[in-house]
């Protein structure tokens, strides 16, 4: 997925029906917050009234905002062959249930993220990834070749306080489950 091998709707495939939608949910639920607290870019439940110019999200509602986020899974064939209007509207609705702390109208916590996918300390990642091929990095849609990509290397190795602000929460998710857990992965807690 990361490098571009294989199909890409590769990843998603490999997963349950069940585990296809939450993981998109995830995906969304991490962009959010993800634009939020690292990009100034306030959308879904963060939206403060005020249209974000050039940006695929939706302005104001969060169901339109998610919505708009799944027509755009669905154009950058991530999804599994499987995929039809059922499931999209399985996944909206399992999205939209505000019962459900794992709803796009609660921030996730990325801490509790590897212990809800079995131990997967690479799932953060993968779930910006996923997103990132929905919107792209900058939120403008799908990068149509590698240019953005080549762009922000450059970028992040001339600001390497960008790079670290930017790996900052995944390593913060890193730190907290090997202090809960450290032992189960061989390692004592400090």
């Amino acid at each position: 997925m990361v490098q571009g091998k294989g199909d890409p709707n590769a990843y998603l495939s490999s997963y349950s029906h069940d585990e296809v939608l939450r993981l998109i949910v995830d995906a969304y639920r991490l962009r959010v917050e993800t634009d939020h607290l690292s990009r100034d870019e306030d959308h879904g439940i963060y939206y403060p009234g005020k249209p974000i110019d050039g940006l695929v999200w939706a302005e104001g509602d969060a169901i339109d905002d998610f919505q708009r986020f799944l027509d755009l899974a669905e154009g950058s064939k991530i999804l599994p062959k499987w995929w039809a209007f059922e499931d999209r509207m399985q996944c909206l609705s399992l999205a939209i249930d505000k019962n459900d702390p794992e709803s796009i109208f609660h921030p996730i916590n990325q801490t509790e993220l590897p212990q809800r996918y079995g131990g997967d300390m690479a799932i953060r990642l993968a779930l910006a990834i996923l997103a990132e091929m929905c919107v792209g990095y900058d939120g403008k849609g799908p990068a149509k070749d590698d240019t953005w990509f080549q762009e922000f290397q450059e970028f992040l190795d001339l600001h390497p306080e960008e790079r670290a602000r930017l790996i900052r929460g995944s390593i913060e998710m890193v730190d907290s489950v090997l202090k809960e857990h450290g032992e189960e992965f061989g390692r004592k807690p400090t």
